[in-house]
């Protein structure tokens, strides 16, 4: 079970943080006009649902769909077409994958 003080501070940093980060750096990118990229790096987690991980893997997913919904607006923002957006996976830590396996046992 998931308590809502957990679900609330997992998705502030795993979510929410990449959203203030990525706004402010792309900010600062066309402010400056210096070209680049943006990565955001999620975790297989945001295609696996793995047990008692409910809120880490919901926010990881959601890193992935916000990649996709702000990619085409940062390319167009003020005119730079090299301005861009790019998700990567990152593999899930094998402590992670160690843990969840305990928790459900």
């Amino acid at each position: 079970e998931t308590s809502e003080e957990s679900w609330d501070r997992v998705l502030a940093v795993n979510l929410k943080g990449y959203f203030l980060v990525g706004q402010a750096v792309a900010r600062s990118m066309v402010a400056r006009g210096l070209p680049g990229a943006i990565v955001n790096v999620s975790s297989t987690y945001q295609k696996i649902a793995a047990p008692n991980l409910t809120p880490y893997c919901v926010s990881k997913g959601g890193v992935s769909m916000l990649t996709a919904v702000v990619t085409g607006p940062l390319v167009e923002w003020g005119g730079l077409p090299w301005a861009g957006l790019t998700a990567v996976l990152f593999a899930a830590v094998p402590l992670v994958m160690r843990a969840a396996t305990r928790m459900e046992k």
